[in-house]
Parts: structure tokens; C-alpha cells; sequence
């Protein structure tokens, strides 16, 4: 019996897989549209890393500025990548906005300007972000600087 244990021991250890240890995560895609119809908006957003999720940012003005959790949708097992994603219902009334479930910005908002960033694993640190729509956070003192454009093909239906 004892003879038997040995032959199925290995002569040598398996080797242990290279833990991988990814950087910051970067946007590698991200998009939204807004469906008029439906009154509803989708976005979302593939990175190269693990995140602490992200933030979708929304204003017409700089004064009333709409912030909205982006969720991780699905990470891969090995960290090397997330897909954050938010919908949000179009709601009449301001005062009825619920964070990450509605907003007061319809599909054709004048002058709306939109700033997807997201985090790294600690839920706090920006790593990384996008634009879209009119590029005035500068200019509304906004705390927080972002000058990369949305390069997808998004925006309305």
C-alpha cells in the first residue's frame, strides 16, 4: 500500500501561478446613449484592471450636478478586467432624482455635460475618466479635472 502512495506523489512540486498584481485601472471602452422613447439612460464602461467601481457625473449648469454610482457588472477572476455599468429612468422633477436609479436630464438636455471616472480597488482614488457632451467642468470649478473625450459612438436614439 505504502508503494502504492508514493507512485502517485509527484517528484516535484506543481508550479504555483505568477499571482498577478494589475496597475490602476484605465477606461478601454466606454459608452452611453439614451433612449428618448423610454426615457432612459445606459451606460457603460470596460477596463483593463479590477475597480472600486466608478461614478457617472451630470450637469447643465455646474450648480445642480448629478452624481451616480457606476457598479462593477462583471470582473474577471484574475483582475484583468471589469465591466461597470448604470441605468438610469429620466424623472420629471428634480426633487425626485434617486442616485444611480434616476435623473432630472432627459436625452436632449441643452448644454449637458457628462464625466464618467472610475476608481481603484480602494473605491476612493480616481484613476482614470471620460467626457462627453459639452466640456465645461473647468469652468464650473468642479473638483475634479478630467480632459479625455469620449471617443465612442454614444449619445441619443
Amino acid at each position: 500500500m505504502l508503494l502504492l502512495l508514493l507512485a502517485c506523489q509527484s517528484a516535484s512540486p506543481s508550479p504555483v501561478p505568477d499571482e498577478k498584481s494589475p496597475g490602476p485601472p484605465s477606461i478601454v471602452a466606454a459608452s452611453y446613449a439614451c433612449n428618448s422613447l423610454t426615457a432612459r439612460w445606459t451606460f457603460l464602461v470596460d477596463t483593463d484592471a479590477w475597480t472600486g467601481n466608478g461614478q457617472v457625473v451630470l450637469s447643465d449648469d455646474g450648480n445642480y450636478i448629478e452624481v451616480h454610482p457606476l457598479r462593477s457588472l462583471e470582473a474577471a477572476a484574475d483582475g484583468s478586467s471589469d465591466r461597470l455599468t448604470l441605468e438610469l429612468g429620466v424623472v420629471a422633477d428634480w426633487r425626485d432624482v434617486s442616485p444611480g436609479s434616476s435623473t432630472a436630464f432627459n436625452c436632449n438636455e441643452p448644454g449637458l455635460a457628462g464625466l464618467i471616472r472610475i476608481f481603484a480597488t480602494d473605491g476612493q482614488t480616481p484613476t482614470d475618466c471620460r467626457i462627453f457632451g459639452e466640456d465645461r467642468w473647468a469652468s464650473w470649478n468642479f473638483n475634479y479635472s478630467c480632459t479625455t473625450p469620449l471617443e465612442e459612438d454614444s449619445g441619443t436614439e
